[in-house]
């Protein structure tokens, strides 16, 4: 039995690093990012201190081949008294097993399954449920590359293919609403919701807890939590009262 069956949805604050600051992006352009915190150690406290079920650190840089976040992560990692799930820019079998060997309870890989599939193949073989496919998408084609490149393959024909190779857990973001505000895309997440064989956590638009309420019934795996928290507009307790 899944994750997504067995346990209460889990919260997940992301925390997204540009040159070490704490920011969101809009749509994943960091012409239009907001800074929230040059400090992320302390946002991490935050988020430990307010019981987050895991946090998501993401390297934007590394995503966006303008150079890491690796030493802020790995203080992070050394830090941190709950989980972390660490991505952006992870495209070797050496970097996914150095953030594992530091501490990071998953890796999100996106880019790299689909540009050496055998690399990945290797890190799914080693690490098995400690991996997380990402899969940004606009208009259901996956994008990869730091949201710059489009593969042209479907988005539900990559979780078909990939379900196929035992990946358990999936990171659906719309890029297009991500940072935005507008809301989740209910659609999609309601289609892979069906399936029911495996751990899917949404990210991208969500903006109040009337989108929790309506993931709760989904009984997805887990939520990333940015702006909307950032902001103001969740707070991770009331949040919690919703999914109990």
């Amino acid at each position: 039995m899944l994750d997504s069956v067995r346990n209460k949805m889990k919260l997940i604050p992301s925390i997204d690093l540009w040159y070490g600051e704490v920011v969101r992006l809009r749509r994943g352009n960091v012409n239009y990012r907001k800074i929230y915190s040059k400090e992320p150690l302390k946002v991490l406290k935050l988020w430990e201190e307010h019981k987050a079920d895991m946090v998501h650190v993401v390297d934007l840089n590394s995503a966006l081949g303008k150079g890491n976040n690796f030493e802020i992560i790995q203080r992070l990692l050394k830090n941190s008294r709950i989980p972390i799930q660490v991505g952006g820019g992870i495209r070797s079998y050496s970097l996914a097993n150095k953030i594992i060997s530091l501490g990071a309870e998953k890796v999100s890989l996106g880019t790299l399954a689909f540009e050496n599939l055998e690399e990945f193949k290797v890190i799914l073989r080693d690490f098995g449920e400690k991996v997380t496919l990402a899969l940004d998408y606009s208009s259901e084609k996956v994008m990869i590359r730091g949201w710059k490149k489009d593969t042209g393959i479907n988005l539900f024909e990559a979780i078909k293919r990939f379900k196929e190779l035992k990946v358990k857990t999936f990171l659906l973001t719309n890029v297009n609403r991500d940072g935005t505000l507008k809301g989740l895309d209910l659609e999609v997440l309601g289609k892979v919701a069906k399936q029911g064989d495996v751990n899917i956590i949404a990210s991208g638009g969500i903006k109040g807890y009337e989108d929790l309420l309506k993931l709760k019934k989904l009984r997805l795996y887990g939520v990333i939590l940015g702006r909307a928290l950032y902001e103001g507009l969740i707070r991770l307790d009331k949040a919690r009262e919703i999914l109990s």
